[in-house]
C-alpha cells in the first residue's frame, strides 16, 4: 500500500525463511520500457538485495510538519531497537509481538541496504503502508496474523515504493496526473518483492502464496489492482 499524505539484525534473511541459495541473475529487477513514464521515477535497485554494508539513511522528502503529524497518528520504532532487538522487548512499545518483528524489519533494512522511518499503528487496516519521507507504517497485530512469507514479502514492497521513488514528489505528481500509475506502482512493488525473496531461495510457489495469502480475493481498485492480476505478475516477474 502507498499512499500520499491526506490520505491517511541479529537473525539473517536466510534463517528467517528456512533456507538460502546463491542464485544471483544479471537482471535482477527488470526495469520499465525506455520512454515509460515509471522507468524516470527510479531504477537504480538492480542487484540491490546483496548489498552488505550498513543501510544508509534514507534520503527524505518530508517537512517536519508532516513529520510531526505521522507522530500523532503512529508510535515510532527508533532505531536502536532494530540495530538490537532485545532493547525492544524492555521498551513498552508493543508486548512480545513488537519484538518479533524487529528482526524482520531489520533483515528488510539490510538486505535493500536502505534505512527507513518505522513507526506502528494498530489501526491501521492493512499489514503495512508506505508514506513520503521513507517512512514505512505497519500494523503490528496484523502482521502478526501472517505468515513469515507474508510479512517479508509486504515490507519488501513497501520499501519498493520508496526504492523505486513511488513516494517522492515526483512520484506522487506523476500518479496523480496518470491514474493507471498507481496500480502500476503496485504491480512494480510486488515485482520487487517477489525477486528479493527469489534471491534468497524462496520458491515461487511460497512467494506467490505470500501475496495470494493477504490480496488474493482482493477486487481491482482505483490504487490497487485485484488480487489475481497481482498473483498473474508476480508469476510472470518469477520466470
Amino acid at each position: 500500500m502507498n499512499l500520499p499524505f491526506g490520505k491517511i539484525g541479529s537473525i539473517s534473511l536466510c534463517l528467517l525463511l528456512a533456507g538460502c541459495s546463491n542464485t544471483q541473475t544479471s537482471d535482477f529487477y527488470p526495469l520499465a520500457p525506455a520512454g515509460n513514464v515509471i522507468s524516470s521515477l527510479g531504477n537504480a535497485v538492480s542487484g540491490v538485495g546483496f548489498h552488505r554494508a550498513l543501510p544508509t539513511e534514507y534520503v527524505t522528502d518530508i517537512t517536519e510538519d508532516q513529520l510531526r503529524y505521522i507522530e500523532t497518528i503512529a508510535v515510532v520504532i527508533p532505531h536502536e531497537h532494530i540495530q538490537s532487538p532485545t532493547l525492544a522487548l524492555g521498551a513498552g512499545l508493543g508486548q512480545p509481538i513488537y519484538a518479533q518483528q524487529i528482526p524482520i524489519i531489520a533483515q528488510v533494512e539490510y538486505a535493500t541496504g536502505r534505512r527507513f522511518r518505522w513507526y506502528l499503528n494498530p489501526i491501521l487496516p492493512d499489514i503495512a503502508m508506505a508514506l513520503p519521507g521513507g517512512i514505512i507504517v505497519i500494523n503490528p497485530d496484523v502482521m502478526a496474523g501472517h505468515h513469515i512469507d507474508t510479512q517479508i514479502f509486504f515490507l519488501f514492497h513497501e520499501a519498493a515504493h520508496h526504492i523505486d521513488q513511488h513516494t517522492s514528489l515526483e512520484g506522487q505528481i506523476a500518479a496523480t496526473q496518470q491514474a493507471w500509475l498507481r496500480p502500476a506502482f503496485e504491480l512494480r512493488a510486488d515485482c520487487f518483492a517477489a525477486k528479493m525473496m527469489a534471491q534468497y531461495g524462496v520458491p515461487p510457489n511460497r512467494i506467490i502464496y505470500a501475496l495470494m495469502a493477504a490480496s488474493g480475493n482482493n477486487p481491482r481498485t482505483a490504487s490497487h489492482p485485484s488480487g489475481q492480476e497481482r498473483i498473474a505478475n508476480v508469476r510472470a516477474c518469477l520466470q
